[in-house]
């Protein structure tokens, strides 16, 4: 990671992966094919999180293959309505997050974890 070797990012880096589905085409498409576009850039001799959202997609679908690989995600019905489950509030995304989430043999972040990862005080 060039900036960070350069000086001009101080770990811990925190990166957003934005992919697109559907009418947008501003990213990788919402998919494992998508991700994987992104993950080997990552250097992986360096404190780096990571997140990915969709706008326009189901990021539930990618959820599983985020928890296995270490990242972190950004759902809700603010970027994409989840029609096909039948609008759900968020707190029923969140919900399955987690399941998926603990699935892949992990825990949620508390904002105390959060905090901590991206070294804030």
């Amino acid at each position: 990671m060039a900036l960070v070797d350069a000086g001009f990012v101080s770990e811990p880096v925190y990166v957003l992966f934005h992919l697109t589905d559907g009418p947008y085409i501003t990213g990788h498409p919402a998919t494992e094919e998508g991700l994987r576009a992104h993950l080997p850039f990552l250097p992986r001799d360096r404190n780096v999180e990571w997140t990915v959202n969709t706008l326009g997609g189901n990021l539930l679908q990618l959820a599983p293959m985020i928890a296995q690989e270490g990242g972190h995600m950004a759902l809700g019905i603010g970027d994409y309505p989840y029609k096909e489950l039948g609008s759900p509030p968020n707190e029923q995304l969140v919900r399955q997050a987690v399941k998926i989430v603990h699935a892949a043999g992990r825990e949620m972040a508390t904002p105390e974890d959060v905090r901590e990862m991206l070294a804030l005080a």
